[in-house]
């Protein structure tokens, strides 16, 4: 007897097809279709950054702004693996005089 018969459902389980969903080969082929590719030699520093700006410039405000933090708390992880992120103000100055 298996556990559903023994719950009272002998009947089986119907499992969900995603065959309408694409797999993840699928999405790779086509982000690599929309992936734009630019072959910068030695000396052209200004189409690079010039390219380097479009690139930028085509990413919406807030999601460069969420892409920095994220960066942010990678680099302070990998600067500081001993300390978690602690969002506070720092205490480490003793005191502050005004002049």
């Amino acid at each position: 007897m298996t556990r559903l018969e023994a719950r009272g459902r002998a009947e089986p389980l119907a499992v969900l097809s995603c065959s309408g969903m694409p797999t993840d080969a699928e999405l790779r082929k086509a982000a690599r279709a929309q992936a734009e590719v630019r072959v910068f030699r030695a000396g052209e520093r200004e189409a690079e950054a010039d390219a380097d700006a479009l690139y930028w410039d085509r990413i919406p405000i807030d999601q460069r702004a969420a892409f920095v933090w994220t960066l942010s708390l990678e680099m302070h992880a990998l600067a500081h693996p001993d300390q978690p992120y602690d969002p506070r103000l720092s205490r480490s100055t003793a005191r502050v005089t005004r002049r």
